[in-house]
């Protein structure tokens, strides 16, 4: 009878024991599935609310310009016209190149253009017998040290490069520019081409030149009267 009890005793504490073990491993699986919800949810929430993330900066800009101008404009869709500007959007457009041209004219003086590869324009005069005789080229959007230009003076010859803000010609001394090159340096001239053409006397506009190939002649009395330059993404074409 002893052994019989004690077999017993033994028997029901184990049941107890595992019924303790069922009920903690219930109670343990049941948190741990309330905590995987919502941790599973945390991430999607995230994705959309980060505000460190580019591409939401990005969606952002865009509903910034679509409020502006009456358009929803999606990434990487086509290009809209605006309702109020009528202008392209272009959500991720290479940044432009402007350039500032000072031209010295002969019987007038310093005159000045700005030139952008959506409105290139004539720096000079045309048709009225009135060579340059410098010129000096400013840029904004490249570094000023990655441009160089040089011109062929009448009774002078070839002048040095220079770099972007100098003159290179004279004022006052009747000595005509009769040719030009321009070129790009450095991280430009990996990421632009530059662009440019002259109007002689005598002769009329020339085909368009680049990155550092000399347009005008040397020694034929045809001085330039009006130069167009403009500064464009490599390998456009123009």
């Amino acid at each position: 009878m002893t052994i019989q009890r004690i077999t017993q005793s033994f028997y029901s504490i184990g049941a107890l024991s595992l019924l303790c073990c069922v009920s903690v491993f219930s109670d343990a699986r049941a948190e741990h599935q309330q905590a995987n919800k919502q941790i599973g949810s945390q991430p999607q929430r995230m994705r959309f609310s980060a505000p460190n993330s580019l591409y939401n900066r990005r969606l952002n800009q865009l509903a910034t310009h679509a409020n502006a101008n009456s358009q929803f404009v999606l990434p990487n869709g086509p290009r809209v016209i605006s309702s109020r500007s009528q202008e392209p959007f272009r959500p991720f457009a290479p940044n432009d190149v402007h350039l500032s041209v000072t031209a010295h004219v002969e019987r007038r003086g310093d005159v000045y253009g700005h030139s952008t590869p959506q409105q290139p324009v004539w720096i000079g005069t045309t048709r009225q017998s009135r060579q340059i005789e410098g010129f000096q080229i400013d840029v904004e959007g490249i570094p000023p040290d990655d441009i160089e230009y040089m011109a062929h003076l009448s009774r002078r010859g070839d002048t040095y490069f220079v770099p972007g803000g100098y003159f290179v010609g004279t004022r006052g001394e009747s000595r005509a520019v009769e040719g030009f090159a321009i070129r790009l340096r450095g991280r430009s001239a990996r990421l632009y081409d530059v662009v440019y053409r002259a109007h002689l006397s005598s002769f009329g506009d020339t085909d368009w030149y680049r990155n550092g190939e000399f347009v005008g002649t040397r020694g034929k009395s045809r001085p330039v009267e009006a130069m167009q330059i403009v500064i464009v993404p490599k390998g456009r074409p123009f």
